[in-house]
């Protein structure tokens, strides 16, 4: 396997494993935010969870408190909070979280990104996905995720830049595509296994890389629209 090669691979394990710890973390129940203090969220999302921020499934959070997570996330001394806060947005039922989510993905890092960004921009689409379950037009930002095709996003971290990059974020847009449960979702996943199996563009490698996960994706998309949202976010255990 050539180093090229090895980065591409590196990319697809790095995006799966993130992508499941990020619907681990949205599985992880705590006490209801509905009730909470804007204080209390702020204290909440600035901690480090060694498994995951403690998002609720239940407690949405009103509009006060996703202003303030909105502010945070436009504040780079929160920057190593960003992950935490963009779940945190997605998981609030709030449609008002939408446009703030919208204003990060469109706010795109330059130069070498840090981890808190870097994370954040992969549990982006997940916590779109989730968003989309109570404000069906966060589906649409996925989407166009999904098919984003450029090969460089323009900022790099640690040993992901260009292509290697380009396919983290791809994949992870496509779990939050399987998350959102959306009737849409289907057709979206076979078009893109179309252009997956076509290659054009794309080494063999990347190719069954992405056809791999789409196939994930599908599996995690039949879960959430038979059980609903929280059987997407259970803890897996993964294959060896």
């Amino acid at each position: 396997m050539n180093r090229l090669d090895q980065i591409q691979r590196a990319a697809f394990v790095s995006a799966v494993l993130v992508t499941l710890a990020m619907l681990a973390t949205l599985a992880a129940v705590n006490a209801s935010a509905a009730g909470d203090s804007v204080d209390a969220i702020e204290a909440r999302v600035r901690q480090i969870y060694f498994e995951g921020y403690p998002v609720t499934a239940s407690g949405p959070l009103d509009s006060v408190a996703v202003e303030r997570l909105g502010e945070m996330l436009r504040d780079r001394a929160e920057e190593p909070y960003w992950s935490n806060i963009v779940l945190a947005l997605g998981a609030s039922e709030n449609a008002g979280a939408y446009q703030h989510l919208a204003d990060f993905a469109a706010s795109r890092p330059t130069g070498e990104a840090s981890s808190g960004v870097y994370q954040a921009w992969v549990a982006l689409p997940v916590a779109l996905g989730y968003l989309a379950h109570s404000h069906p037009p966060a589906f649409g930002l996925i989407e166009q995720m999904a098919r984003d095709v450029g090969t460089d996003p323009g900022w790099r971290f640690e040993s992901l830049e260009g292509a290697s990059l380009a396919s983290s974020l791809r994949l992870s847009a496509i779990t939050g595509l399987a998350v959102s449960g959306s009737p849409r979702a289907a057709s979206v996943l076979s078009d893109l296994e179309a252009r997956a199996g076509q290659r054009g563009a794309m080494t063999a490698a990347e190719s069954d890389e992405l056809l791999q996960h789409i196939g994930f994706a599908r599996s995690l998309h039949e879960r959430v629209k038979s059980h609903g949202a929280a059987s997407a976010l259970e803890r897996k255990p993964v294959a060896q």
